[in-house]
């Protein structure tokens, strides 16, 4: 996994994420009737959000010839940027 690919893959999922937290400002349209549960979920995407903010800074200060070939931190990885059952 090289510093392209993550680059790119955490771009992608910030877009997601971005899209996904403002549909939970409406709670007559959106995912969630209550204002609490809304609040809620704003709150973990927001946490995600701030996560994937900070490694894409991170990886930024990185060399392009970086990569990762350890198979558990490609799984951590993985984890962060894939979606969850929200």
């Amino acid at each position: 996994m090289n510093k392209e690919y993550m680059l790119q893959t955490i771009k992608i999922r910030i877009k997601e994420l971005e899209k996904k937290y403002r549909e939970y400002f409406s709670t007559d349209n959106g995912p969630s009737s209550s204002k609490s549960g809304a609040a809620c979920m704003r709150s973990r995407i927001k946490k995600d959000l701030d996560v994937l903010k900070l490694l894409e800074a991170l990886l930024m200060y990185c060399p392009a010839t970086m990569v990762i070939d350890n198979e558990n931190l490609e799984r951590v990885f993985d984890r962060l940027t894939e979606p969850r059952g929200t």
